[in-house]
């Protein structure tokens, strides 16, 4: 987790606008305290982008701001990609953790599948892109792509793509 969704950062915010309430109650002496604290955590995020330190917010779900491998070892039920580049392998995924979510917002994704399994994409897109395993696209709207096994079953595994001005990749090796 980076510095912003750690307690310290959000402990100290709020004991400084506290500190502001009182001094603009108490002594009349009004200080823009958000307006402060907006540019100093843009300045802070534009400062590490430019020194290439490691991201704003990576978990074993997410990542913000950079880019990542969620490995096959234990899937989640979703994950969000923002602003970065992630590969998801899904390749031992079961239909127990069906649906899991790939979200994707002015990102990038590579998603790994196993076509042997029984297994069901439904890619959703908007002013976005997600390529298929056969070929197929979807550009704009929602798009579904059926292993030779899943054909016409149910209980299968869904795994839902999801591009927002983004790019996801879902393939099978």
């Amino acid at each position: 987790m980076g510095f912003l969704a750690s307690g310290a950062f959000w402990g100290s915010l709020l004991i400084l606008w506290g500190l502001s309430l009182i001094m603009g109650t108490v002594f009349h002496i009004h200080i823009p305290f958000f307006r402060i604290a907006f540019a100093l955590i843009v300045i802070w995020i534009g400062v590490r982008m430019l020194t290439g330190g490691s991201s704003l917010c990576r978990t074993d779900r997410a990542v913000v701001f950079s880019e990542t491998e969620f490995p096959a070892g234990k899937p989640q039920k979703d994950y969000q990609i923002v602003f970065g580049e992630g590969r998801v392998d899904l390749t031992s995924a079961d239909k127990s953790k069906s649906p899991i979510a790939v979200n994707v917002v002015f990102g990038s994704a590579r998603v790994r599948i196993d076509p042997k399994q029984a297994l069901r994409v439904v890619a959703s897109t908007s002013f976005g892109h997600v390529a298929l395993p056969d070929g197929g696209t979807a550009a704009m709207g929602t798009s579904t792509w059926e292993s030779k096994s899943a054909k016409g079953k149910d209980g299968v595994l869904e795994i839902r793509v999801n591009a927002v001005f983004g790019h996801i990749e879902v393939v099978t090796e």
